[in-house]
């Protein structure tokens, strides 16, 4: 009767494996918030320019109100690029621990295929050996006959 295969190492695995997903989501986060970061610079400088390319006529309130706005959304540009900067550096983070679970998570999966190869030997073991005794009993019974 063969044997059914039963990793001892299986609840590892799965906390391990949890790791990797809890990295990804953690990184995509991230991710998310520089994408919409990038998002809000441009739709920043694309105010800009519409105010710059604006072919109307303009009173010198106007012109005035027109640099300030300039001024206060470059400031906000710089603003949004430092935190565009200190998210990078916390993917960074992010990408290195997802790089070490992964690796773990890997090392268990090897051990896991070791383990799997290891078994179907010793299957493919106890198999010969059941055969073998019956090719014996068999011998035997036509050697009495």
């Amino acid at each position: 009767m063969a044997k059914k295969f039963k990793f001892k190492l299986e609840s590892f695995l799965k906390i391990k494996k949890f790791n990797v997903q809890k990295a990804e989501d953690g990184l995509n986060k991230i991710l998310g918030l520089k994408y919409a970061r990038e998002q809000t610079i441009l739709s920043l400088k694309n105010e800009i320019l519409e105010i710059n390319n604006y072919k109307g006529k303009s009173t010198i309130m106007d012109l005035q109100s027109n640099f300030h706005r300039k001024t206060f959304i470059d400031e906000l540009i710089v603003k949004e690029k430092y935190e565009i900067s200190k998210l990078e550096e916390i993917e960074y983070i992010k990408r290195q621990d997802l790089t070490k679970a992964l690796k773990e998570e890997k090392i268990i999966e090897k051990i896991k295929e070791k383990k799997i190869i290891e078994h179907k030997l010793e299957l493919n073991k106890e198999e010969e050996f059941q055969l073998d005794e019956i090719g014996i009993a068999g011998f035997v019974k036509n050697s009495k006959e």
